[in-house]
C-alpha cells in the first residue's frame, strides 16, 4: 500500500471565505488576500489517501470528490465543477526525488462548423418531418449542455418524441418504444440497456435510482454518442437531411473546451512543497514561454516511475 497526495481544482462561483475539512478533504479559495477577500471562481480540495497505485488513488479520490460535490453545488446553490479541471497527485513513500503527475488542463475557445447550401438545404428538408412531440427542442438542449447526464437525459427524451404515442393497455397511451428499436436506434443490445423494463438508464435515470455506467454492461458503451449518431443518421435516412456524420465532436458549445496536458515531472527545487497553484504558474512559465524571455527550470520532464 502506497501513500498519495493529490491536490485537485474545483471551479465554482461559490466563495470560501475561511479553509474548511470534510470526509477528509481540505477545501480552500484558489486565492485570498485581506482587501479583497476570496479571489478567482476556484476551489483547491487536498488529501492523502492510501492506495496500492496511482490509477486507484486518483480513482478513489475523484470518485468520493463527485459525491461531495453534488452536494456543495446544492448547499452553495451555484455553479460547481471539477470533471475536466487540473490536479497533480505525488507518491509520499518510496519517492525520494518527488516526481509526480501533473494533469493541466487550460479552457480553449470551441470550434466552429460551417452552415452552407448543403445545411441550408438540410433545415428545409426538415419541414416534411412530423413533429409528435418537442424533438429538436430537446436535441438543442443537449446541444448546449455541458454535462454527461444532463445531454443523455434530453437525448432520450428525443428518442421519444420522434417515436410519439401509442395506445397501451387499458386505453393508456405509452410511448411507442418499438419504433425506437427499429427506426431510430436498430440495435437491439442497445435499446435493451436504455429501456429496458425497470433497469434500463432511462428508467433508472428518470426514476430516481442510481447508474452505475462503470459497470461492465455500460463501461465501455457511449450513450450519448451513440444515441446522438443514431438519430442523426433517422434524420438522414427519412428526411435527407444529409448532416454529415463525420464531424468529430458533433454538438459543439463555445464553453466547457478544455485542452488537457498529462506529464511526469520531477522539481529541480529540493524540498519541494506541492501547491496546485503554484505548480500550474510555474509550469506554464518553464513550458508556454515565449522562448525569448528567460524563466528558472523548476521542473524536469520525466518517465512515469516503476511502482508508482
Amino acid at each position: 500500500m502506497n501513500t498519495y497526495l493529490i491536490e485537485h481544482k474545483i471551479r465554482t462561483l461559490a466563495k470560501l471565505w475561511k479553509p474548511c475539512t470534510h470526509d477528509g478533504y481540505e477545501f480552500r479559495q484558489w486565492d485570498f488576500t485581506g482587501p479583497d477577500g476570496p479571489i478567482g471562481d476556484a476551489w483547491i480540495t487536498r488529501k492523502t489517501i492510501d492506495a496500492s497505485t496511482v490509477v486507484d488513488a486518483i480513482t478513489g479520490f475523484r470518485v468520493e470528490l463527485f459525491r461531495l460535490l453534488d452536494r456543495i453545488a446544492f448547499i452553495s446553490q451555484c455553479f460547481t465543477s471539477a470533471e475536466f479541471e487540473s490536479f497533480l497527485i505525488c507518491k509520499e513513500n518510496n519517492n525520494p526525488e518527488r516526481v509526480f503527475f501533473l494533469n493541466r488542463s487550460e479552457e480553449a475557445a470551441g470550434v466552429p462548423l460551417h452552415f452552407d447550401d448543403s445545411e441550408m438545404a438540410g433545415l428545409r428538408k426538415l419541414d416534411t418531418f412530423h413533429e409528435k412531440g418537442d424533438v429538436f427542442r430537446y436535441i438543442r438542449e443537449a446541444g448546449n449542455a455541458t454535462t454527461h447526464y444532463t445531454r443523455l437525459v434530453m437525448l432520450i427524451s428525443a428518442l421519444e418524441a420522434i417515436a410519439g404515442e401509442k395506445a397501451g393497455r387499458k386505453s393508456h397511451k405509452e410511448t411507442n418504444k418499438e419504433y425506437i428499436r427499429t427506426e431510430i436506434l436498430k440495435d437491439d443490445e442497445l435499446y435493451k440497456n436504455i429501456f429496458d423494463y425497470g433497469e434500463g438508464i432511462r428508467n433508472r435515470l428518470l426514476h430516481g435510482t442510481k447508474v452505475d455506467f462503470d459497470a461492465e454492461k455500460h463501461r465501455d458503451i457511449s450513450y450519448v454518442d451513440r444515441i446522438y449518431d443514431a438519430i442523426v443518421t433517422y434524420f438522414n435516412e427519412k428526411c435527407g437531411t444529409n448532416i454529415s456524420t463525420d464531424v468529430v465532436n458533433p454538438q459543439r458549445i463555445p464553453y466547457g473546451n478544455y485542452q488537457v496536458q498529462k506529464v511526469w515531472l520531477k522539481p529541480e527545487q529540493k524540498g519541494y512543497v506541492f501547491e496546485l497553484k503554484t505548480v500550474l504558474k510555474q509550469f506554464t512559465e518553464q513550458f508556454k514561454s515565449d522562448g525569448k524571455t528567460s524563466v528558472p527550470d523548476h521542473f524536469e520532464i520525466v518517465q512515469m516511475p516503476p511502482n508508482y
